[in-house]
């Protein structure tokens, strides 16, 4: 689903200009977006509950793994 509703907001979107026109950019930027908000996650969670962390941290661990493979490791 996850992937079906982004295929069609970036269809809609698209004559805009608002979104590159590679799907490989697009799903940088949309990486870049959801890695933001991750740790956008850890710094609150830090501060408000620590003990929570481990999830986010998780997250950031989890996102990071396709890079990894990407860059050989």
């Amino acid at each position: 689903m996850q992937q079906r509703l982004l295929d069609e907001y970036v269809m809609e979107i698209a004559p805009s200009g608002l979104v590159p026109d590679e799907r490989a950019d697009v799903q940088l930027l949309l990486d870049l977006f959801v890695l933001e908000k991750a740790f956008y996650e850890i710094r609150y969670e830090l501060a408000n509950r620590p003990e929570w962390v481990s999830w986010p941290l998780a997250a950031v661990a989890e996102l990071m793994v396709p890079a990894r493979k990407a860059a050989g490791r």
